[in-house]
């Protein structure tokens, strides 16, 4: 099924979601770089079937600590909607979440923070959108 969309230029529904990550304010977390090298040190088990690429991505990763931070806010919500006239947005509280600017990725934290899901989250964001530094 998949060719006959491409076939026909059709794109993904996941291609067509506009989503908007909204930090609320900054607040200082003593935990975010405890938070930062757990996410670090557990990321290659989810990752461990990808190529040779990402080594030199988990290398600089832990080295260069501008390119991936942890920060902490008062409230994160998600807004998500359709790239589509009349479709509504939707927005959800959710607890962790990444956003991009440049070559730095910041994963932001509210409240308490599930492991597992940050990890996820993390390793998700650098396989789907190829990011291979």
């Amino acid at each position: 099924m998949t060719g006959l969309y491409e076939s026909v230029g059709s794109k993904y529904l996941s291609d067509r979601i506009i989503y908007n990550v909204k930090p609320g304010r900054k607040i200082t977390r003593p935990d975010c770089e405890e938070v930062r090298d757990r996410i670090l040190a557990k990321l290659p088990i989810f990752l461990h079937g990808l190529d040779e690429r990402l080594k030199p991505t988990m290398h600089l990763l832990r080295k260069d600590e501008s390119s991936f931070v942890v920060r902490g806010c008062e409230d994160l919500r998600v807004e998500k909607r359709l790239d589509y006239l009349t479709s509504q947005p939707e927005e959800h509280d959710v607890s962790a979440e990444i956003t991009q600017d440049g070559s730095l990725f910041t994963l932001w934290i509210n409240g308490r923070v599930e492991m597992y899901e940050c990890v996820k989250l993390v390793s998700s964001y650098l396989y789907i959108y190829n990011i291979f530094l």
